[in-house]
């Protein structure tokens, strides 16, 4: 059912990269569902998993083992930095947040841990848009990757984060 619903959204949206809204069944069957993914789109699909940091740091290293390979980017796996950055050590997976590096003071725990890989900005949460630009800034200075956390899709919302991805050229995710 996951495989005919993106199909269908690809076709009729354009979608070129699919993430996985997890963290509410089973992880093996959410890794499943992953799989049947990647058969189906193949690899030029960017496949993105986030289980909403609902799984133990231990559910998401195993889980993640089963995903190198199969995975752009695992989003947050597990609450909190610490779990983060153990779960950072132990895969071979970039690691995406958008839930425990949330702000600018966040920042200096997630480069001291290696907490994630790429941080989701959200204008609404890192202070506008200007604040957003220094985000970017920041994330290219520490080699972070940088992706945009969607969740307002209409009206002003959006046209703000389409002015944003124009002013941000590390915006690589």
């Amino acid at each position: 059912a996951i495989v005919a619903q993106a199909q269908a959204m690809c076709r009729a949206h354009g979608f070129r990269s699919i993430k996985l809204k997890g963290g509410t069944l089973d992880p093996e069957v959410e890794v499943a569902s992953v799989r049947a993914l990647r058969r189906a789109f193949g690899a030029d699909v960017p496949l993105r998993l986030d289980p909403n940091a609902v799984w133990s740091v231990d559910t998401a290293i195993r889980w993640g083992h089963a995903l190198e390979g199969a995975l752009e980017y695992y989003e947050d796996p597990t609450r909190g930095q610490d779990g983060m950055a153990r779960v950072r050590r132990a895969l071979q997976l970039p690691l995406a947040t958008n839930m425990c590096t949330t702000s600018f003071q966040d920042l200096p725990g997630s480069v001291r841990l290696g907490s994630e890989d790429i941080i989701l900005a959200d204008h609404h949460y890192w202070g506008g848009l200007r604040a957003s630009v220094e985000l970017g800034r920041i994330c290219r200075t520490f080699g972070r990757g940088l992706s945009m956390h969607s969740n307002s899709h209409v009206g002003v919302s959006l046209a703000a984060m389409t002015h944003l991805a124009a002013a941000m050229p590390n915006l690589t995710y």
